[in-house]
């Protein structure tokens, strides 16, 4: 917790990055091979070590604060360079989706999941409740996990491809070939699709 206090943000790096494997091994240890709904602890260890108060809902979220929050978080990964290059082979040539996400970048991943999983999970109870007004019988649809697996994975991908650019990371390559070859369009806009990049659209 003295950490934690401390206005020393590169003492703070330095002690995340030695707890996140401990942290992640926790994590892989609690979910099986199914896609379970993300921890919350996680986001909560590192949000404590930059003193961002996660209990206020009223917390001043001003354009500094989320412009340094952003700083923090590259830096965070941009230390993470060991751990990208010992997962090279499956982040370039994985032999399942599953495979790939495990080799992304586990800060990343659990931010991200965080935040994608309340925005999806806000925009189904608010489906569920619309189609409960008009069907008594309607039966409310679960937040499919795959789903914001998908969201996260495209979104940390594109991300892990900045900061690591002698990375070939797999799903952006797919991208960049789906988008070169006009009769592989088709199958670009479902993925863009299946990871909320775009809005379904009837033609």
């Amino acid at each position: 917790m003295g950490i934690a206090n401390s206005n020393n943000i590169n003492l703070k790096s330095k002690a995340l990055s030695l707890i996140a494997p401990t942290l992640q091994i926790l994590e892989k240890h609690e979910t099986t091979n199914s896609i379970t709904t993300p921890s919350f602890f996680t986001i909560q260890t590192i949000f404590k070590f930059y003193q961002i108060n996660l209990n206020n809902e009223e917390a001043d979220w001003n354009s500094k604060k989320c412009y340094n929050l952003g700083k923090q978080m590259a830096n965070l990964l941009l230390k993470t360079r060991k751990q990208i290059e010992s997962q090279k082979l499956h982040l370039e040539e994985p032999k399942t989706l599953l495979e790939f996400y495990e080799a992304l970048s586990f800060q990343l991943v659990q931010f991200f999941e965080g935040m994608i999983q309340t925005l999806l999970e806000r925009l189904y109870n608010q489906a569920n409740e619309r189609q409960q007004r008009c069907q008594k019988n309607y039966n409310p649809k679960n937040l499919n996990a795959k789903k914001v697996q998908k969201t996260v994975i495209f979104i940390v991908s594109i991300i892990v491809s900045l900061a690591f650019k002698k990375t070939k990371i797999w799903l952006t390559r797919i991208l960049s070939s789906l988008c070169q070859k006009s009769r592989l369009i088709s199958s670009f806009y479902k993925v863009l699709l299946s990871v909320n990049a775009i809005s379904h659209t009837k033609r």
